[in-house]
Order: structure tokens, then C-alpha cells, then sequence
């Protein structure tokens, strides 16, 4: 059998079968920390980055103000969990760029 590659988001992964040789999770609790280990993890040659979506302290805040919202917020908390919604999906892109700007590698959210 031939070692076939994958093509993901216009990206070739290489590996048997068309399996990445290397993945790296990303664990950084915040942006600045998640972008710094991207960009490691695609130095050393990762062929697809997880982002561990939950280990970000963003997405902690964000459960956190909907559990405290309950399930009809109050007019007045609903822009605290609209703000913090609007910081994780800025962590999310900022890591995205930081993939994109390198070399790169496809990029997995996982919660």
C-alpha cells in the first residue's frame, strides 16, 4: 500500500493513509499563549494544531456568565455574555491569523 497524503483547507498533510505524522494540542489558557505555542508547534513541524477550545480562559468566562444567566438572562447581563462571546471568538481568530501568518498548518477546535 501506498502512503497516500491528506488535503485539508487547501493544505497538504502528509502521513499513511492519509493520517498527520504530527498533531500538537494547544493548551494555552489565552490568546498571547496559544499563538506563541502555534507558532512552535509549526516550527517543529506539526502537520495539524488542536486548539483545546475549553482551556482557554475566554471560553471559562463565557460558560461561567451563561451559567450564571440561567436560561432567560436579564437585559443587563446579556451584554456581559455578548462580551465575552465577542473575546473568545477574538482569541479564536488571533490564533487562526497566527496559524495562517506561518508556514501553517490546518487548525482543529475541540471543547
Amino acid at each position: 500500500m501506498s502512503a497516500t497524503s491528506l488535503t485539508w483547507g487547501g493544505r497538504r498533510v502528509p502521513g499513511p493513509g492519509g493520517l498527520p505524522a504530527v498533531a500538537v494540542s494547544l493548551t494555552g489558557p489565552n490568546l498571547a499563549h496559544a499563538r506563541a505555542q502555534a507558532r512552535s508547534a509549526i516550527g517543529a513541524g506539526a502537520d495539524v494544531l488542536e486548539l483545546r477550545v475549553d482551556l482557554l480562559e475566554e471560553a471559562g468566562a463565557l460558560a461561567a456568565s451563561a451559567e450564571a444567566t440561567g436560561a432567560k438572562p436579564p437585559a443587563s447581563d446579556s451584554l456581559d455574555t455578548a462580551t465575552v462571546a465577542a473575546q473568545t471568538l477574538e482569541c479564536l481568530r488571533g490564533v487562526g491569523d497566527a496559524v495562517n501568518a506561518a508556514d501553517g498548518a490546518p487548525l482543529v477546535l475541540t471543547c
